[in-house]
């Protein structure tokens, strides 16, 4: 299910149909378009679900498919235009696995960069070690931004 302008398309492929087609192009994958109904309210998104899995799974299926997802996820934390989300009816085989918040906030390197065309003109990167790593020093590195465009490095810690 994927919302376009104006309406969704959805697509229904039964994996089961490829078993006995010789190619591709002979295994029919109809498409419908129709009025909003997942993404209604100007919401947009895609959505992909699974069913009817040949074998059972176990424990470690699910949570190599929600790294997977997780590994899509764009970093800076929840609220973006892009996000992701893995649902299952064994939510207790997810347990330990980092959300999207652990995540962020054990980012051991950040970087923010505007870009102008093919050409960078800010950018600001961090190295934010962990509290383990007791003797090792962040470090940042800036280029740009409130100076007038003049190219400016720093490294240290501070705001630019």
């Amino acid at each position: 299910m994927t919302r376009k302008a104006g309406g969704e398309v959805r697509v229904i492929i039964d994996w089961g149909a490829f078993g006995g087609a010789g190619y591709l192009e002979d295994v029919p994958i109809p498409a419908e378009e129709r009025e909003p109904e997942v993404f209604a309210g100007g919401r947009t998104g895609t959505r992909i679900t699974v069913r009817d899995l040949r074998g059972a799974w176990d424990r470690r299926m699910p949570r190599a498919v929600y790294r997977s997802c997780a590994s899509l996820r764009p970093p800076g934390g929840p609220g973006g235009a892009f996000r992701t989300e893995f649902s299952t009816d064994k939510e207790e085989w997810l347990e330990g696995m980092l959300s999207e918040k652990d995540v962020d906030e054990l980012a051991l390197f950040r970087f923010e960069c505007e870009m102008d065309g093919d050409r960078i003109v800010r950018f600001d990167y961090r190295f934010e070690p962990w509290p383990s790593m007791g003797k090792i020093k962040p470090r940042r590195v800036t280029e740009g931004g409130d100076s007038g465009g003049a190219r400016r490095w720093r490294t240290g810690t501070g705001a630019p």
